[in-house]
């Protein structure tokens, strides 16, 4: 048994190069081996031949013949382990692959010794099997499979950490001012999605809000909106005017009501936008028409100029101050607490004085939750908006801000580094998997540690200078009006209904090559994972039913 030097997991069959004398599984031999040779003599699989043990292929000759000049391997074989496992205690298969196995029925794991498979103490929860799950496809892959350049060329896989609990901390007896009128929760859209199940948090949300709040309002373009409601949600494509908690209404395209839900409202954002520009973009000082230009350049969506993050970070700024009410992002996602109880109502939102709650983590103030009440917070919400005004005196701004940084950085080298961050944003199968096992490690430490070690150097830093620029143009203002006070705990009344998830994923964005990638691939096997469950969970139900009878 060897260790390999990427993954640390011992095997019975490895590899060892004879240029660098490491050894490999054969999962890691390509990808390792790309970061000690010459780019043009990188070990491939087609160049490695099983042997008998002790015998080495040597540099320009091989066991059938002479080899096409790549690096010779050394390749050493040791009995293997037979791939039949047995539970010792329900006597059911133990499937997997790798050096670690689980158990279906009892859960206990099974590690591999030199002496055959050893039960262990350790048993895996149902919310370990997303990670397990991952963890058994990543052997599996390819190792022919080429590297991305955005990434280097090994992401080690990592030790299990677990989930941090969420912080407790004491409720203050005092209370607060929540909303003095029925508000709406906004969402934000740009673009027509890949598929209509992104919008099904909308009405998840819908179902756990209950009167006083007056309904979720869903802001897209007019094109996407076209495209709703075909069979999948009954939607009325009757322009309606909804009432907001200040004297301007929304116009909707259209409306839902699904049975004990809110009314789901679908908004335009171009009408919308050209009403207010039309009534108040001289008269606030806010100029709103340069804003509404620098929205219509971010939403266009071409990493890295132009990101619809940034076009909404601009909107929900907007939609607070002329409409008020609460805004999320998509993923934002509701505790199992929020899930039994439902939504706070409106009145007890610890709004305060200020009339202004974000989330926050840490020392941060985070835009991914937001409850506002224009009649307490327009002050806040207006140096917001002229803070953004006075970074987009252009609606291209930062993207010009951005081409000066990188040429800057990179010199001559600016346009190779772009086009591996471009060809990051849509990383391979494999590769796509090792990632997602790094992001899962991130969620369960409740910080960004780990990925951006999985990145290109080059890459880093482009990512940071995109950063640079997006904290120039939204978030670092957010930040400097909303302010920061160790002693305000209004926050702690809130987190109890946003899923430990939601806490801890905010630090990925689309500027992270890969990541949201990652994050889909997680949640679809949990998703799946939780189908499996319940066909399982069903078809018990049903044979014991069959039994009594």
């Amino acid at each position: 048994m060897a260790p390999c030097i990427v993954c640390k997991i011992e095997t019975s069959l490895w590899m060892s190069c004879v240029c660098c004398k490491q050894p490999f599984c054969f999962v890691c031999v390509k990808l390792d081996c790309e970061r000690h040779h010459p780019p043009l003599h990188r070990v491939t699989t087609s160049s490695l031949k099983l042997v008998e043990p002790a015998v080495t292929i040597e540099p320009g000759e091989s066991s059938t013949g002479p080899s096409s000049g790549k690096e010779a391997l050394t390749i050493r074989t040791k009995p293997a382990f037979g791939s039949a496992v047995t539970c010792s205690d329900c006597h059911c298969p133990v499937p997997g692959v790798g050096p670690r196995r689980v158990c279906k029925s009892c859960k206990h794991v099974y590690k591999r010794t030199e002496g055959g498979w050893a039960k262990t103490e350790e048993v895996v929860s149902d919310s370990d099997k997303a990670f397990t799950s991952l963890y058994e496809t990543w052997q599996l892959q390819d190792p022919q499979t080429p590297i991305n350049p955005c990434f280097t060329s090994s992401i080690d896989r990592l030790v299990r950490v677990p989930r941090r609990e969420p912080e407790v901390h004491p409720m203050p007896s005092r209370d607060y001012d929540g909303f003095s009128r029925a508000p709406l929760l906004h969402f934000i859209w740009f673009g027509k999605p890949k598929s209509l199940t992104k919008f099904q948090i909308v009405f998840d949300w819908a179902r756990l809000l209950k009167s006083p709040w007056k309904g979720v309002c869903l802001w897209l373009d007019d094109s996407c909106f076209a495209g709703l409601g075909e069979g999948v949600w009954p939607i009325a494509k009757k322009a309606v005017e909804v009432d907001s908690l200040t004297s301007d209404p929304i116009l909707a395209l259209g409306s839902c009501q699904l049975t004990g839900a809110v009314p789901v409202y679908f908004a335009s954002i171009d009408k919308n936008l050209k009403y207010l520009v039309s009534q108040y973009d001289f008269s606030l000082r806010n100029n709103l028409s340069t804003l509404v230009a620098a929205i219509n350049f971010e939403r266009q969506h071409d990493p890295p100029f132009a990101l619809a993050q940034l076009a909404s970070d601009i909107l929900r700024i907007i939609v607070l101050r002329f409409y008020g009410g609460a805004y999320f992002d998509f993923d934002i996602t509701p505790s199992l607490y929020c899930k039994t109880n439902g939504m706070i109502e409106p009145m007890h939102v610890p709004l305060g004085p200020e009339g202004l709650l974000c989330h926050r983590k840490g020392l941060l103030n985070e835009n991914d939750i937001l409850f506002a009440e224009p009649r307490k917070c327009e002050s806040v919400l207006n140096d917001l908006l002229q803070w953004m005004v006075k970074f987009y005196h252009r609606p291209d701004a930062r993207k010009r801000y951005l081409l000066q940084l990188i040429g800057k950085q990179f010199g001559e080298h600016a346009n190779e580094n772009i086009q591996k961050y471009l060809v990051g944003q849509a990383p391979q199968p494999a590769l796509l998997i090792r990632l997602a096992v790094v992001v899962e490690q991130d969620l369960h430490r409740g910080s960004k540690v780990q990925f951006p070690k999985t990145l290109d150097a080059g890459v880093a830093t482009l990512v940071s200078l995109i950063n640079d620029t997006v904290e120039a143009a939204t978030y670092g203002c957010f930040a400097a009006c909303v302010g920061y006070d160790k002693h305000d705990t209004r926050w702690d009344r809130m987190k109890k209904h946003f899923s430990e998830e939601t806490l801890t994923k905010v630090f990925y964005s689309w500027k992270d090559p890969g990541a949201p990638k990652a994050i889909e691939l997680i949640e679809a096997t949990m998703t799946l994972q939780a189908a499996i469950r319940d066909y399982l969970a069903r078809k018990a139900q049903a044979e014991k039913e069959t039994s009594q009878q």
